[in-house]
């Protein structure tokens, strides 16, 4: 018989790992785009900090990599 506190504590788990995944990869995209002498806008940083599919974060950050403006990361 499962107790529920131990599926709650292994979704809140689940939860603060996810939630700390997409806070990685927000933090790559920028740091990418910082080293490569690319501002971020404040419109940049809010559809960011709204995003939260993984495909689509690292979509981003492998177009970071590349692109030559902040338009050019969420295009495509």
């Amino acid at each position: 018989m499962r107790r529920p506190v131990k599926g709650s504590l292994a979704r809140m788990c689940f939860d603060d790992g996810f939630k700390q995944g997409l806070e990685g990869l927000r933090t790559a995209i920028e740091s990418v785009l910082a080293a490569r002498s690319i501002t971020l806008s404040e419109i940049g940083r809010t559809r960011l900090a709204a995003c939260s599919d993984v495909s689509t974060l690292i979509a981003w950050l492998v177009r970071a990599l590349t692109v030559s403006s902040e338009s050019d990361v969420f295009t495509g």
